[in-house]
């Protein structure tokens, strides 16, 4: 019997988003860490709908998960729950308040490109030290 396609699934893979893409077990966690933040740490569920959220107290959270995996801890001590969870629950946060309005950017824009300058400095010193080495 050839491998034809059924016209319902011709326009679903069209369509976005395609969740199937999406791993089960990462969606699992994540729905953890939302259900952390907004039942055990009394936040409240979907908390960042109902007033305005403030984009660097996400990115600082995001922050100090990530350092802390970067250390070796797996698991937040305050909730175990993945760290990496709870980098996809402030990034999923970030995303839906900026969809819904109620994400404030507070970030400091101008000199925006100062980091890039900085790594591109460090990389240029970097290099002078090694050929200083190597003379």
């Amino acid at each position: 019997m050839p491998d034809i396609e059924n016209p319902k699934q011709a326009v679903g893979r069209k369509k976005a988003p395609q969740m199937s893409v999406v791993p089960a077990t990462a969606l699992a966690w994540l729905a953890e860490a939302l259900r952390n933040g907004g039942v055990e740490k009394g936040y409240g569920i979907k908390n960042w709908r109902e007033s305005e959220v403030c984009l660097t107290d996400y990115l600082d959270a995001a922050s100090r998960h990530l350092m802390a995996l970067q250390e070796g801890e797996d698991v937040a001590d305050d909730s175990l729950v993945l760290h990496a969870a709870h980098l996809m629950a402030t990034c999923a946060i970030i995303i839906d308040a900026q969809a819904c309005g109620t994400l404030r950017d507070d970030r400091v824009l101008p000199g925006a490109d100062a980091f890039a300058k900085v790594q591109a400095e460090i990389l240029a010193r970097r290099a002078a030290f090694e050929e200083r080495r190597a003379a």
